[in-house]
């Protein structure tokens, strides 16, 4: 009979966790697809230029080297582009913005579009070197809208609608892979999706080439554990780690980190091996891995050639290895400004409104503050279990190596240039301190996020406190976020005016 209440019980609450994930994954949706369209076109992250890379991708013809912006992409982005990321209030007449292109009457807004679209088409597409796995695909959902006949403004918004499927299947496959491989707990099974579906990062509210990271991410982390812990893996277990870190690493640069873990994996393999037998088998899954990662490597090679042009048409220059020593990140003052601008950026994102960021001192230091406390909470987890238990928390590790190894990579590309003229990063600021450009680190740090909260609440014994902590935490991130785009939602420029 305790038997049979007992399974009982667990099917209740495996249907009610179904239940929170399907609710969670709903709402994070509705927070994304409500500030993409709330969002004018176009923003201050180079929203321009990927959105006239994926023009050109949805009509197969990609750049072949650095092209000006067509004049399809041109025309969209004078009809329904705005200045109000950059332009504060003062700097226009009588401090009113003016009405949007497409207000004005037909006469003046043909002579308006003839004129702003030859400045753009006389403009070089900085972004056009950029890789293809990101443009490839919002190119084919760009087709797919022209199908079902959005159009001008339609068409813009039905780009940005792209990321709010990518967000949902993100929160998705957070709560799948922490529940194949995290500890069997409710709290971090559900605390890991929920913190995820209120994350205030505003990368996900535009169109740009870092949205697929966070996914693309946590797909290689997770496959790479499914792998490491099977004895006898499926042939599309060994090419889905392959290819997901080839379609990191294809869809943004800076993912580059992320082949860390096919190269953990091939070395945890082979080190489990102990007959002939098994060595030839795991030889063909190596040699198979290999292959499937050897793909997206000689891509790379071919567009690092394409990127030392980039480099030269911005002004960089190689600093000589010794000389990267000099680096003010190597100083505690240039240590403190390059993490806490990245941590900052990793949690609200970049985006500007009358050239002011929107953000609050206060938010950015319980958020800042809050990471520290709880990924050290974290790693005092997994020691105490390394040191009493003699056991690794695979999971863990995992994430560590992903959030460490992205922030590293940034502060070896920091150092490793001088920056000329450029405006960002620059010789003023000569750090790649954008968390965006660490998305595929996202999921791994939420879990570490919500293990700290769990870990904190265990050590105070007071482990009813999580959930509140939890939700205060969510709320705060809510709230602020709303009370620092109020003025964006008012915009005459967003998708509810259009």
């Amino acid at each position: 009979m305790n038997l049979r209440l007992n399974q009982a019980d667990h099917a209740t609450i495996s249907r009610l966790e179904f239940v929170a994930l399907a609710a969670l994954t709903a709402l994070g949706s509705l927070r994304v697809l409500f500030f993409s369209a709330a969002f004018p076109l176009f923003n201050n992250v180079d929203e321009q230029a990927h959105f006239d890379l994926v023009i050109r991708y949805s009509h197969a013809d990609p750049p072949r080297r650095y092209e000006p912006f067509g004049p399809e992409a041109a025309k969209l982005i004078v009809l329904y582009g705005t200045l109000e990321y950059f332009n504060p209030p003062s700097s226009v007449p009588d401090g009113m913005t003016p009405p949007p292109v497409w207000w004005y009457p037909e006469a003046e807004r043909r002579e308006t579009v003839e004129h702003d679209v030859q400045f753009w088409t006389s403009r070089i597409n900085h972004e056009s070197m950029q890789p293809p796995a990101y443009y490839v695909i919002a190119g084919a959902w760009t087709a797919l809208g022209r199908a079902l006949g959005a159009t001008g403004g339609g068409l813009l918004y039905w780009i940005r609608l792209l990321s709010v499927a990518v967000f949902g299947s993100t929160v998705v496959l957070s709560w799948w892979i922490t529940r194949r491989h995290g500890p069997n707990d409710l709290f971090i099974r559900l605390g890991v999706p929920a913190m995820l579906a209120f994350f205030p990062q505003s990368v996900f509210y535009g169109m740009n080439n870092d949205i697929l990271s966070p996914l693309l991410g946590i797909l290689v982390i997770g496959l790479s554990l499914d792998l490491v812990r099977t004895n006898e893996p499926r042939r599309t277990l060994v090419a889905g780690v392959g290819l997901s870190a080839a379609a990191a690493v294809l869809s943004k640069l800076s993912n580059l980190p992320l082949l860390i873990f096919p190269a953990l994996v091939i070395m945890a393999r082979l080190l489990k091996v102990n007959a002939h037998a098994g060595l030839r088998r795991e030889l063909g899954r190596v040699t198979a891995l290999t292959l499937c990662v050897a793909a997206p490597l000689g891509l790379f090679a071919w567009h690092y050639g394409r990127l030392v042009m980039a480099v030269s048409q911005f002004s960089w220059t190689a600093v000589p290895f010794f000389r990267r020593f000099q680096h003010p990140l190597f100083t505690t003052n240039g240590f403190g400004d390059f993490m806490g601008h990245l941590a900052k950026t990793f949690w609200r994102g970049e985006l500007i409104w009358h050239l002011q960021p929107l953000a609050n001192q206060y938010i950015d230091q319980i958020f800042c503050v809050t990471s520290i406390v709880f990924l050290l909470a974290a790693a005092t987890v997994n020691w105490i279990a390394l040191r009493r238990e003699h056991k690794v928390i695979l999971c863990d590790c995992a994430c560590y190596v992903a959030l460490f190894a992205s922030v590293g990579y940034l502060g070896y590309l920091s150092i490793s240039f001088d920056f000329g003229r450029w405006y960002y990063p620059s010789r003023e600021f000569p750090y790649f301190a954008s968390g965006r450009l660490i998305s595929s680190a996202l999921v791994p740090f939420v879990y570490l996020y919500v293990r700290g909260i769990d870990a904190t609440a265990r050590a105070l014994r007071r482990t009813n406190w999580r959930w509140a902590v939890l939700i205060a935490l969510v709320s705060t991130a809510v709230v602020s976020e709303v009370a620092l785009s109020r003025e964006v939602v008012g915009s005459a420029y967003n998708w509810f005016h259009i």
